[in-house]
C-alpha cells in the first residue's frame, strides 16, 4: 500500500494556514463543510443538489474529524451516538461559500485533498490523477470541486511505502508555527492549538461554527435535527418538475414574459375552472378591483349604483 508523505501534509497544512492567514480566510469552516460533504448520505455517484435535506451520521462524522485534526493518542474517543445531522444546501450555495467563507479565492487543490486524504492508504498503482479523483469524488459535488479549487500553486502530490506518523506531524507542525502549547491536541488552520476534541460537534472548530450566525444560512443549513418536521422545504429542487401536491396553499411561479407560467397554472386549474377567477395584479390595481365596489349599472334607461362582485368575493361565495 501507499501513504502520502509526510512532508507533502506537512508542506500542504503550513501553505494553507499562510494563504488563510493573510486573505482571512475561515478555513476551520472551509473544512468543516468539505468534510459534511464527504460524510454525507448519497452513493458516490449521486450529486449534492439545492433545497433538498440530506443526513449525516453524528458518530461516522465525529470519528472521522478526530481521526484528521486531534493529535492525541492516549486521548482518543469513541464516538458512539446514533444521531444524525440534517443538512440543507441553499440556492447559489456553491457561490455563497465561495464569497463568504473563502473571500473569492479558489485554494490549492493538491493541498486541500491531501490534509483532508491524509490519514488515507492507497493502491501501489495510485497516480497523482486518481488521487485527485478519490477526493472530487467524495464531495458529490464536481461544481464545487471547480469553484472551490485551483490548480495553481499546488504542492506536488508525493507518495510513501510507510504510513505517516501523527506524532512527527503534529511535532512538525508546531515547530513550524512556533506553537509550544503541551496541553492542546487538536491543530485547525488559524495559527492556533485548540482545547476542544474536534469530534464533539458542539465545542470543536470545524462543526461548531457552521451552527451559529445568519451569514451560515447563506451556505447551508446544519440541525441536530429533522428539519421537514418544522419546514416546509420542498423535496424538489427548484430545477425539477413541481409536485402535484393539491394540499399546498400557495404555488409561485416566476420567470419573463413567454415562459409559460400563465399555460402552466391553467393546466394545474383545469379540472376546476369554475371556482377559478384569473387576477393580474399591477400597480393600478385597487381594492374595488379586488373585492368589489359600487358601480354604475343599466336597468333599460335607468343607471343604478349596485355592489358588482369581483374576484375575492365571487372565489369567497
Amino acid at each position: 500500500m501507499k501513504y502520502l508523505s509526510e512532508s507533502s501534509i506537512v508542506e500542504s497544512w503550513k501553505q494553507l494556514v499562510e494563504l488563510g492567514d493573510k486573505n482571512k480566510i475561515s478555513l476551520n469552516k472551509l473544512f468543516g463543510v468539505l468534510e459534511l460533504l464527504q460524510q454525507i448520505n448519497l452513493t458516490e455517484s449521486e450529486i449534492i443538489q439545492s433545497n433538498i435535506q440530506y443526513t449525516v451520521n453524528s458518530s461516522i462524522l465525529s470519528n472521522s474529524l478526530q481521526n484528521k485534526y486531534f493529535f492525541d493518542p492516549k486521548n482518543i474517543k469513541n464516538f458512539t451516538s446514533q444521531e444524525t445531522l440534517s443538512v440543507i444546501f441553499p440556492n447559489n450555495w456553491i457561490q455563497n461559500i465561495l464569497h463568504n467563507l473563502l473571500k473569492n479565492i479558489a485554494l490549492p487543490l493538491n493541498n486541500v485533498a491531501m490534509i483532508s486524504l491524509h490519514n488515507n492508504e492507497f493502491e501501489n498503482s495510485i497516480t497523482d490523477t486518481d488521487f485527485i479523483n478519490i477526493f472530487i469524488n467524495k464531495l458529490h459535488s464536481n461544481e464545487a470541486s471547480n469553484v472551490f479549487f485551483s490548480n495553481q500553486n499546488n504542492n506536488p502530490i508525493k507518495f510513501s511505502d510507510t504510513k505517516p506518523n501523527r506524532q512527527s506531524v503534529f511535532s512538525k507542525l508546531k515547530r513550524e508555527f512556533k506553537l509550544t502549547d503541551n496541553s492542546k491536541f487538536t491543530f485547525g488552520f488559524d495559527k492556533n492549538l485548540i482545547t476542544a476534541n474536534p469530534g464533539e460537534l458542539t465545542r470543536g472548530p470545524f462543526i461548531q461554527p457552521l451552527y451559529s450566525g445568519q451569514e451560515n444560512l447563506k451556505c447551508l443549513l446544519l440541525a441536530n435535527f429533522n428539519v421537514l418536521e418544522y419546514y416546509d422545504i420542498n423535496s424538489n429542487s427548484i430545477h425539477r418538475t413541481l409536485p402535484n401536491n393539491t394540499n399546498l396553499l400557495q404555488k409561485i411561479f416566476y420567470g419573463a414574459p413567454g415562459t409559460g407560467k400563465s399555460h402552466k397554472v391553467k393546466e394545474l386549474v383545469s379540472s376546476n375552472e369554475e371556482r377559478t377567477e384569473r387576477v393580474t395584479f399591477h400597480p393600478e390595481y385597487d381594492y374595488n378591483s379586488f373585492v368589489g365596489g359600487y358601480k354604475p349599472t343599466m336597468y333599460g334607461r335607468d343607471i343604478r349604483y349596485e355592489f358588482v362582485p369581483q374576484a375575492f368575493t365571487n372565489i369567497y361565495v
